[in-house]
């Protein structure tokens, strides 16, 4: 007897609504797709009718599944349109679709490659390291220069969940890199297999019997299960951002107790500040555990060298700069709105460069527009070297909400230039709490207030630059790199 599939509609007609269509439609019957761009209702995509949010009420439906990485944003409109909240699902979350995907991908020739690497490697190597993607950011960054400074390389490999990234070529130069899923598609995917299978069936796919000396998973997430359930004498979990005032690891896991058991299966946590730990003791409540306290590692030589490169495209104006990735805890919204009020006082010459990629570059580039703004503010992108713009600027801005470990301050610190960051946990720590920066107020009106100070007092300007310059003496890294040393090292004693 044929089993009548439920209706659903799709809300969000992009990349990951691509990816994930046969599996919906290996389902669920499509009735519908929404979205929010406008130029696209009334069109049809594989045969079903694009149509606009206000519309969906009207429609006949059992589900609306979420295909956008804004779920939370989505579903509250939604709601306010009449749709009710037991209704509304993330795609990650549908449990029908995780299966299919699941399935699919534990079957893939990606996966089915990097059990064979993982095998060849497992001869020689005991020691991993585990990393949800290379891609351009800090706790990225901070890995590549550990990994340059490491002991005993040569029994070390670093397993990639998501292939690829702009450090891929870096790091596989240094140690041997296995990707576990390398395509654009499976990458969007990847979420579903964890969170389908147990950490302990994952690692008896990917490493069989093989047992390790010691496997530390590099960032939260993906990582830190899949380590919890590797067959090692010693589990290591390092933990960059601040969980309680930036959940970030959440969208991993399907419960807070999931998360919890993960980190219960470590034998050791490392974190980058006091105040990273902190908020993981408030978010997790995990007690009684083994825990070190190791900041990110600069490769000052690698930064002072490249910041000195010529660049035939360096920018000739007064300008202040900003180095992250675009996304909302960096706080890159309130930078720009504080920036066009401090423009509107004078000050003609003066830009704000933006260094950076990431999700909500459309939206800041629509926030710009709206504020008449082009002008004078500056999406850069991601930058190969971003270290000559840093060097040049006026000042360094962070206008985080939350932070971990900057690195971006960090490498403000080491060229010497003056800084001004929020006053949020992870920046306080990283000036020792004003000594090496201006702390301004956490909030737009902060950034306001401090800007406006610095740029109409040189002296101030001259003052920064010092706080800037003694901070250059704690960034060494030899402290850090040697705790790590002994952690690898006690792990085969």
């Amino acid at each position: 007897m044929d089993i009548k599939m439920k209706k659903v509609i799709v809300f969000g007609a992009g990349g990951l609504f691509r990816v994930f269509l046969p599996f919906i439609k290996s389902r669920y019957q499509l009735a519908a797709i929404s979205d929010n761009d406008t130029t696209r209702h009334g069109q049809f995509f594989d045969g079903v009718r694009i149509v606009s949010p206000s519309d969906i009420i009207c429609l006949d439906f059992e589900l609306v599944i979420v295909a956008s990485m804004y779920f939370e944003e989505i579903k509250e409109n939604l709601i306010s349109l009449g749709i009710n909240n037991n209704a509304i699902v993330n795609i990650y979350d549908d449990l029908l679709i995780r299966e299919s995907v699941a399935n699919y991908l534990n079957e893939h020739d990606e996966l089915l490659i990097a059990v064979n690497k993982i095998a060849s490697l497992s001869l020689t190597k005991k020691r991993l390291i585990v990393m949800n993607s290379l891609g351009n950011g800090g706790a990225e960054r901070a890995l590549l220069n550990l990994c340059r400074r490491i002991e005993e390389k040569e029994k070390i490999f670093l397993i990639v969940i998501e292939g690829g990234g702009e450090y891929f070529d870096a790091l596989s130069h240094i140690l041997p890199v296995v990707e576990i899923f390398s395509s654009i598609e499976n990458r969007l995917l990847s979420r579903c297999f964890f969170m389908h299978f147990s950490a302990k069936d994952i690692c008896a796919r990917l490493f069989c019997q093989n047992e390790y000396d010691i496997a530390i998973a590099y960032i939260e997430g993906l990582s830190t299960y899949l380590v919890s359930g590797i067959n090692s004498n010693d589990k290591v979990a390092c933990v960059h951002a601040n969980l309680f005032s930036h959940h970030i690891s959440a969208p991993y896991y399907a419960s807070l107790k999931a998360e919890y058991d993960a980190y219960a299966n470590m034998d050791r946590l490392i974190f980058v500040s006091n105040s990273v730990k902190n908020g993981f003791n408030e978010r997790i409540g995990l007690r009684g555990y083994e825990s070190n306290v190791i900041g990110n590692i600069f490769d000052i030589e690698v930064i002072n060298s490249n910041a000195n490169i010529e660049d035939d495209s360096q920018i000739l104006y007064p300008y202040i700069v900003a180095v992250g990735r675009l996304v909302e805890v960096k706080g890159f919204d309130r930078l720009i709105r504080a920036f066009t009020k401090i423009k509107k006082n004078g000050l003609e010459d003066l830009k704000l460069v933006i260094i950076g990629d990431g999700p909500l570059k459309s939206a800041l580039d629509d926030l710009i527009y709206s504020l008449d703004m082009k002008e004078y503010i500056i999406l850069l992108g991601k930058l190969d070297n971003p270290y000559p713009y840093i060097k040049s600027a006026q000042c360094l801005v962070s206008s985080s909400i939350s932070e971990g470990h900057p690195l971006a301050i960090g490498e403000a610190i080491i060229l010497g230039i003056p800084i001004i960051a929020t006053n949020c946990e992870g920046n306080s720590g990283m000036v020792a709490h004003g000594s090496y920066a201006c702390l301004c107020d956490n909030s737009e009106s902060g950034l306001v207030s401090a800007l406006t100070y610095f740029l109409d007092s040189p002296m101030y300007r001259a003052v920064l630059q010092f706080k800037s310059a003694c901070g250059q003496i704690i960034l060494s890294g030899k402290n850090e790199v040697k705790k790590w040393n002994e952690i690898i090292n006690k792990s085969v004693c």
